[in-house]
């Protein structure tokens, strides 16, 4: 259960960030002008940041989840 509950969070908000940067670039038109493109890539850029984030710090919390399993099993 301690493992499940990172995972499905990660999933959930990985979810919406990508929903979110497609559709901020699908929003995107030629016709505008060049700071609105600038801005609308970076929140785009900013949101695929995050999720690779969050997928990195979806790891090491597995791996903590891991080792603490192991360290309560050796003190008995």
């Amino acid at each position: 259960m301690k493992r499940i509950i990172p995972i499905v969070i990660t999933i959930v908000v990985c979810v919406y960030l990508f929903v979110y940067a497609v559709m901020t670039l699908k929003g995107m038109s030629l016709s505008e002008p060049l700071g609105i493109k600038l801005f609308m890539l970076s929140i785009g850029a900013i949101s695929i940041g995050v999720m690779f984030a969050m997928v990195i710090a979806l790891f090491r919390r597995l791996r903590e989840i891991k080792e603490e399993e192991e360290d309560d099993i050796s003190k008995y």
